[in-house]
């Protein structure tokens, strides 16, 4: 899960410059380096960094992580927990229209988190709700009434969550792009795909105004956005999976913003006066395959779990997802 607020340009912008230009271009375009082609922009799909990127500066979902690691209101204003950590009640801020003008409800919620569970949408991050009651048995095709799974609008800006068992940190989930709210009009249609330029509508900072496979995204302020703007009107994302063409981008003055440096040029990128660190939340794990190949013998793997120095993880993967930034 990124923070929200570190990851929205915008609010980057803000907190880096002290809303003062200081661009080498436009003071209101900002070019960054997307880390490739997304494999979709539908958030309730999406399972990688490549289209998180886009989709956290488009979307906002209930509530946000802050640089301190604390929940922050978002789109929930507020949000309840009753005695026995098991009920959470959501409170949308009144007023937040999608892109296109049409009011934010918690019915968009619940739409998204059942198209999210469904089992024939296969979403990698439908886990991240199973600790709603009968959410995980919606999911896995035990359940098929999804009225009985634990989560409901109470009203248009009112959205309760059941779990299963007693958890203090839940409010943490619905941070995560895969919860974000949808517009089942647009999802359920038969024109273009809602997903989208043209006709992805959005909650957040920017919206989606032209993607070209393969080479670029261009994003431009949401007028609609309730929220901090920064002072970024259009961000052109070029879209560069390789990370030795990215710097020589970023070297060459055609990229302002260059994140996740690759990790041989951390350390002597280090000393630069543009390159830039922010607190990043994240799991990071070792995938092994227990039904084929080596890795199947219960042994081996436990060999090789007590021969991971686990005290130099954290140097490991530090930094990884540092960045360089043009400040002038």
């Amino acid at each position: 899960m990124k923070l929200r607020s570190l990851f929205t340009i915008a609010t980057a912008l803000a907190s880096l410059l002290g809303m003062q230009p200081a661009f080498a271009v436009s003071t209101h375009i900002l070019r960054v380096r997307g880390l490739g082609e997304p494999q979709t922009l539908d958030w309730n799909k999406a399972s990688t960094w490549v289209e998180g990127f886009v989709i956290r500066n488009i979307m906002e979902g209930l509530v946000a992580i802050d640089s301190q690691m604390e929940a922050q209101p978002a789109l929930a204003e507020s949000w309840d927990i009753a005695p026995g950590s098991r009920i959470y009640t959501f409170h949308l801020r009144p007023g937040i229209k999608w892109s296109d003008g049409v009011p934010l409800k918690a019915q968009h919620f619940v739409d998204s988190w059942h198209r999210l569970l469904a089992p024939e949408l296969n979403a990698k991050y439908a886990s991240f709700l199973f600790d709603i009651e009968g959410a995980e048995q919606f999911h896995n095709g035990q359940l098929k009434d999804f009225s009985k799974v634990g989560v409901k609008a109470v009203d248009d800006l009112t959205l309760r969550v059941q779990l299963r068992a007693a958890i203090s940190f839940w409010y943490w989930i619905p941070s995560f792009y895969a919860t974000f709210p949808i517009r089942l009009d647009l999802v359920d249609s038969k024109k273009k795909p809602w997903d989208q330029a043209g006709t992805l509508v959005t909650l957040g900072p920017f919206t989606l105004k032209s993607h070209e496979a393969q080479r670029s995204i261009t994003l431009e302020r949401n007028t609609e956005y309730y929220g901090r703007h920064g002072n970024i009107d259009v961000v052109n994302v070029a879209l560069v999976p390789d990370d030795s063409m990215a710097l020589k981008l970023f070297e060459d003055g055609q990229i302002d913003f260059l994140p996740k440096l690759a990790s041989l040029e951390r350390t002597h990128l280090r000393s630069r006066p543009d390159f830039r660190t922010w607190p990043d939340m994240r799991i990071v794990h070792l995938r092994m395959n227990t039904e084929h190949g080596p890795t199947a013998n219960l042994n081996l793997r436990r060999a090789i779990a007590l021969a991971i120095d686990r005290t130099k993880l954290t140097k490991l993967f530090e930094g990884a997802y540092q960045h360089l930034f043009r400040t002038s």
